[in-house]
């Protein structure tokens, strides 16, 4: 085969090319730290750095959800402290009063201090983080107690309402006759209970019912239908006094809001519990609901405090979300009263009236508060060593995957400087064979 210098110039150039690219691989690796800078550097490498990146990018969020609910927790346990300081000094005060050597005079004056503790407990109850209510549940946005120790859990504005004014409802779908509305109307201590179960033609004939089955009741509410556009109208029921609040209660079938008409308190129930994800799989309850810590109280049929804090009820009731014509307002009437803040109203009230059998009676109920306070912070305070171990565990793979991520990208420093010198000699000798390729030139053929 014939040898042309156009193919040795060729040939020179391709592998002086060759060998310029190597150098520029390794002198990129050398000056980046990284062994790759586009995918198709290394496909696996690649695919195996982006796996790490999103575990790395998954425990920073992590450790961001534990420091947050490690903060949330800590605010709860901060205020259950100060609860607990407070019960306990109102205990001391309670053994105090006990003595009958006591003056009325100094049971007032402790009675005092505990109106004192009382507000206190109040301002404790409607703690919050990050401006989030910590004991509401779901209901972050609203306190826990009004003043006077009832659930409130709305910010809406207090004031008795004496009418409930329903939404537009259709005259022409008013066929309860296989599935009837049954529920309680309650004013003040009065309750009738009212069952909707006929096909009623009109808006009226509804009216005239509901009326005929409360003219048989004590509440003094009556029906009427207002703003009526064609087949359709509200239902308005109305107090005679126009005094008193009314309430649409306990309805046990049927839809109400087909006549316009709810349930208008606002709850907090226990299952309102909030979660914070710290791994896959790992979830922590970082929220104490309310009435774990402040129980609902009952009474007896003479107004007398039940012994009984029921901290593990269902569900308790704020305040009453009605609708007037003026709009939405609240009534605290229908609202549960806190087993702690009642524990407390009959202490101060015992104290101011020398009533010493009561003051005797609130000492055992203190000793119950505060043994469930202790209680719930020592929960708290499980949870919290748990944040602490999670933390620690969380630093460790994030240590890991920083381990992982830099053996599969990171190159070795000393090898590549070695290999970058070696790649520039090849170079450079290339460079220096091929100047030697083609020495002779046409003068040379003509001496």
């Amino acid at each position: 085969m014939r040898i042309t210098n156009n193919m040795l110039v060729s040939n020179m150039m391709n592998n002086m090319y060759k060998n310029l690219g190597r150098l520029n691989k390794v002198n990129s690796q050398f000056s980046s730290g990284k062994k790759f800078a586009l995918p198709s550097d290394d496909p696996i490498g690649v695919s195996k750095s982006m796996r790490f990146h999103t575990d790395l990018g998954k425990l920073e969020q992590y450790n961001r959800n534990l420091k947050d609910a490690r903060s949330w927790m800590e605010t709860t346990e901060d205020s259950m402290k100060q609860m607990n300081e407070i019960v306990k000094r109102m205990r001391e005060l309670s053994v105090n009063a006990s003595n009958e050597t006591n003056t009325i005079d100094e049971l007032r004056a402790m009675g005092a201090e505990i109106d004192q503790e009382y507000d206190q407990l109040i301002k404790t109850s409607n703690a919050t983080y990050a401006g989030r209510s910590v004991f509401t549940g779901f209901k972050t946005d609203v306190p826990l107690l009004d003043k006077e120790g009832n659930y409130k859990l709305t910010e809406y504005k207090e004031e008795n309402i004496s009418q409930i004014k329903g939404m537009e409802i259709d005259g022409n779908n008013l066929d309860f006759s296989t599935n009837p509305i049954q529920f309680d109307l309650k004013v003040g201590d009065n309750q009738t209970s009212l069952n909707l179960n006929q096909n009623y033609g009109d808006l009226n004939a509804l009216k005239n019912d509901i009326n005929a089955q409360l003219g048989a009741g004590s509440t003094g509410v009556t029906a009427e239908i207002q703003d009526v556009n064609a087949s359709k109208g509200k239902l308005v029921l109305k107090t005679a006094g126009g005094v008193d609040s009314i309430l649409i209660d306990n309805h046990t079938s049927g839809d109400l809001e087909s006549i316009g008409m709810s349930d208008g308190r606002y709850p907090l129930k226990s299952s309102e519990v909030s979660e914070y994800n710290l791994g896959v799989a790992d979830d922590i309850e970082v929220n104490t609901n309310g009435i774990k810590i402040f129980g609902k109280a009952e009474f007896d049929s003479e107004g007398r405090l039940i012994d009984k804090a029921n901290y593990n009820e269902s569900k308790v009731n704020g305040y009453e979300i009605v609708e007037d014509a003026d709009g939405k307002r609240a009534n605290k009437q229908y609202a549960d009263k806190s087993y702690l803040m009642a524990v407390v109203d009959e202490f101060r009230t015992a104290l101011k009236e020398g009533d010493y059998d009561t003051v005797r009676k609130t000492t055992e109920r203190l000793d119950g508060i505060q043994e469930n306070l202790l209680q719930n912070q020592a929960e708290i305070g499980a949870k919290v060593k748990r944040l602490e171990l999670t933390e620690s565990r969380m630093g460790d793979e994030k240590i890991n995957f920083t381990k992982l991520l830099s053996t599969n990208e990171d190159v070795d420093m000393m090898d590549t400087y070695t290999q970058l010198k070696i790649e520039e000699n090849v170079y450079n000798s290339s460079l220096a064979a091929g100047a030697k390729i083609i020495q002779p030139t046409l003068l040379d053929f003509l001496r």
